[in-house]
């Protein structure tokens, strides 16, 4: 099985990101040829991004790193 790697940065992007992320499982349903894996960067942000990919990511097979600046 082939497989798509999914590569993002993120900050302070509450706004956008459920739905970005809903956009995401639609396309990994749609898809059954390939598996996916999910690498997020996410940078100080100051709202609820990092509470959002971590409730997101950890079903999925990938990694969240984030920066403190």
């Amino acid at each position: 099985m082939e497989k798509i790697s999914v590569l993002s940065m993120f900050r302070d992007s509450e706004s956008y990101l459920a739905e970005a992320l809903h956009r995401l499982d639609a396309l990994e349903r749609e898809t059954k040829d390939f598996s996916f894996e999910y690498f997020f960067y996410e940078n100080d942000s100051t709202d609820n991004t990092v509470d959002i990919i971590n409730r997101w990511i950890i079903k999925k097979d990938g990694s969240r790193l984030s920066e403190i600046l």
